[in-house]
């Protein structure tokens, strides 16, 4: 998966709550970033802390694991709504 797609996914999809290659972390978010040559993706809790990191060696692989987990979360988001 490319950032192209994920860009489309995401609004096509109108998913909330990530980061894109931004450390700068918030509340119950998605995160995906790269450090020293591989790429984490992992997901926030309600203090900000990194919860279910997982270390990926190639973006496309990183990619389809932070969608994955964004369209969880949004499932979520809008099931607590109800």
């Amino acid at each position: 998966m490319t950032s192209e797609e994920v860009k489309r996914i995401i609004k096509e999809e109108n998913l909330k709550q990530y980061r894109i290659w931004d450390d700068q972390i918030r509340v119950n978010e998605v995160v995906i970033i790269k450090m020293n040559g591989k790429y984490q993706v992992f997901s926030t809790d309600e203090r900000c802390a990194r919860i279910t990191e997982k270390t990926f060696d190639t973006e496309d692989e990183a990619f389809d694991n932070f969608i994955r987990r964004l369209r969880a979360l949004n499932r979520l988001l809008k099931k607590n709504k109800k």
